[in-house]
């Protein structure tokens, strides 16, 4: 296919996804930036970045991948990967979930310290489907095992992980 139109997100930024809220409103995970970029997908115009940094590593980057809108949130995969140990797997990876009509990060747990999303219980996860409420997840984990990934599953309805749906294990291989 052949693109319809083109706009820049920033210079080595690396897009990811893009989440439609309408026509004029947009949602743009940067594997190489902290910021959600918000656009207007029919002028190009980017209206402002949604701060995820509170869901990086150490690195400062959170290495979004996959973005969905799901009624006034959307929900953004957060990888989380170590780039000084070759973009491996760190603790854990993260959904963080934004308010579309503030634009602004949720807690989903006021009562820890820090901005909470949605922990995953795989880690690396590198796409990711929207079916019924529920965001599928094809969480890799670490490239050299292949028993340490597979599909978790997201209730979006109350904002939580309900774990592994299949295991690479299970699976005999690696999920990617």
């Amino acid at each position: 296919r052949k693109p319809v139109r083109q706009f820049s997100v920033g210079n080595g930024a690396n897009p990811q996804d893009i989440a439609f809220a309408s026509p004029t409103k947009a949602y743009v995970p940067r594997y190489d930036r902290p910021g959600l970029l918000i656009v207007n997908p029919a002028t190009g115009d980017s209206t402002k970045a949604v701060d995820l940094s509170a869901f990086a590593d150490a690195d400062g980057v959170p290495e979004m991948a996959a973005a969905f809108v799901v009624g006034n949130r959307v929900y953004v995969t957060c990888q989380r990967l170590d780039r000084k140990a070759r973009f491996a797997p760190t603790d854990k990876s993260v959904v963080a979930v934004i308010d579309a009509l503030a634009d602004t990060v949720m807690d989903l747990d006021p009562g820890k310290a820090g901005v909470q999303g949605i922990d995953l219980a795989l880690k690396n996860p590198a796409s990711a489907a929207l079916r019924g409420g529920r965001i599928f997840i094809a969480c890799v984990g670490s490239f050299s095992d292949f028993k340490d990934g597979g599909i978790e599953v997201v209730d979006t309805a109350q904002n939580r992980s309900l774990g592994a749906g299949i295991t690479e294990a299970a699976l005999g291989g690696n999920v990617s």
